[in-house]
């Protein structure tokens, strides 16, 4: 600091003392700040893809081969963009990139209509969780593998078995992430 520094009555420091990261954060998690009004946000930055255990396949059909590379590829993609992406992938490209939609049922109807229609026989990810409205669009729209969130709860299982009769891999992440 310059010399009387100190001395300017709207400079504030604050002391951390020894500690590697801000309190309730364990020494290996990073910390990203945005400002905001009158403030900061503080939140981990996300460093990993899939959430502990990795991916989970719910449907009895799975993805072809092509179509995981794609699915990753994809959900790299969102993992990237604003929240409440939605991003459609065929052949390693992304067709539609929405993001911070007022709803995921907006950023879905962004994308299909970004695709001008070629969305059959893509992949779809979505940085959050799915709901059957969602599904139903996206299956309209011939995407024909699905990775998301996850509920964590029992409405997956719905969604499994729509994806499972109309040919649908649907695949959950365990992880969401959020870029703000």
């Amino acid at each position: 600091f310059e010399s009387g520094a100190a001395d300017n009555q709207s400079l504030r420091l604050l002391r951390s003392g020894t500690r590697k990261s801000p309190a309730g954060v364990s020494a290996s998690r990073r910390i990203a700040f945005r400002n905001v009004g009158g403030g900061f946000l503080a939140q981990s930055i996300d460093e990993g893809l899939y959430g502990q255990g990795g991916f989970h396949i719910g449907t009895r059909h799975l993805p072809e081969d092509k179509e995981l590379v794609d699915l990753e590829f994809a959900y790299l993609v969102a993992k990237y963009t604003r929240t409440q992406a939605v991003i459609i992938a065929c052949g390693g490209a992304t067709l539609a990139v929405a993001s911070v939609a007022t709803d995921q049922e907006m950023a879905v109807r962004v994308a299909l209509a970004r695709t001008k229609e070629k969305a059959s026989g893509s992949v779809a990810a979505l940085d959050s969780a799915l709901d059957m409205p969602q599904l139903e669009r996206l299956a309209t729209g011939g995407v024909r593998a699905i990775i998301h969130t996850g509920h964590g709860n029992g409405r997956d299982k719905e969604l499994y078995d729509f994806c499972d009769q109309k040919g649908i891999a649907l695949i959950v992440s365990r992880m969401r992430h959020f870029r703000h």
